[in-house]
Parts: structure tokens; C-alpha cells; sequence
């Protein structure tokens, strides 16, 4: 049984998929009203495969950070469904790879190439030479006294 079914019987109205579904939402919702309290964030952005299944998720995930939270804490928090469902992951993949390539210590190999492209120093960096297992350990490292 995947979300995805869960999702279906729910929309059909099946209790048990209701539950389901309802429980996910306390779960997170809770979780969340931690995050709230302590952060005080404007905004939240719920996504994943399961929140995308239906409004009962969501639902739940607002009342219950609005029922646990701090009044002042929720006074102007939205919670609001991701628009990039399930790309959200492949996204923020792609954004840590380009804040990497375009990082001070990344631009500084590639740069004078004119591109990273072929450059495979670019993702397995110089770490210096190897070392004898042990040498930190024993003191011998430059710094050591």
C-alpha cells in the first residue's frame, strides 16, 4: 500500500484512510508547534508525498500548531502546501550543488578554466598527502606541541 492509496480511499471516504491521514497530520503538527515556539517563523511550507494527498493533512497540521503554539507565536504564522510537491528534494540538491560550485574554495579551481566542466578536482578536492595512520594521534601534526 503506498500514500498514494491511502490517499484514494481517503478522498472516497474511507475512515481508516481518514485516520490515517488525520494521525500524520497531528504527528507533524506537533512537531511543527515545537519549531514554532521556538523559532517564530512567518511562514511554513509543508511538502512531501503526503501533505500533496489531500486537504485532511493540512488541516490537521494547522490546528494543531494553532491549538499548541503561543498566541503571539501564530498571530501572523501561515502554513502553506509546498508548489513543488514532489521536487522539493531534487530542488535543494540542485541548490546545494550550485551554492558549492559557486563557493570562494570551488570558484578558485574552476574559475581559470572558464568552466567546471571536466575538472574533476572541482568535486574530489586536493586534501594534501596522505597521512600514516596514527600521525594525528601521536602529535605529529604541525600544530601539535
Amino acid at each position: 500500500m503506498t500514500p498514494q492509496d491511502v490517499g484514494r480511499a481517503a478522498a472516497h471516504g474511507d475512515p481508516v484512510a481518514l485516520e490515517l491521514l488525520a494521525r500524520s497530520g497531528r504527528l507533524v503538527g506537533g512537531m511543527l508547534a515545537t519549531v514554532v515556539n521556538f523559532f517564530n517563523p512567518a511562514l511554513i511550507v509543508v511538502g512531501g508525498g503526503v501533505p500533496s494527498l489531500g486537504d485532511v493533512v493540512l488541516a490537521r497540521i494547522r490546528q494543531v500548531v494553532y491549538t499548541r503554539s503561543l498566541p503571539l507565536a501564530t498571530r501572523d504564522l501561515r502554513i502553506v502546501r509546498s508548489p513543488v510537491h514532489n521536487w522539493a528534494g531534487l530542488n535543494g540538491a540542485a541548490y546545494m550543488v550550485i551554492d558549492e560550485l559557486f563557493s570562494r574554495r570551488v570558484l578558485e579551481v574552476w574559475l581559470p578554466h572558464g568552466s567546471p566542466v571536466g575538472r574533476p578536482d572541482v568535486v574530489e578536492p586536493d586534501l594534501g598527502p596522505p597521512q600514516a595512520p596514527g600521525d594525528a594521534a601521536m602529535g605529529d601534526a604541525p600544530n601539535a606541541r
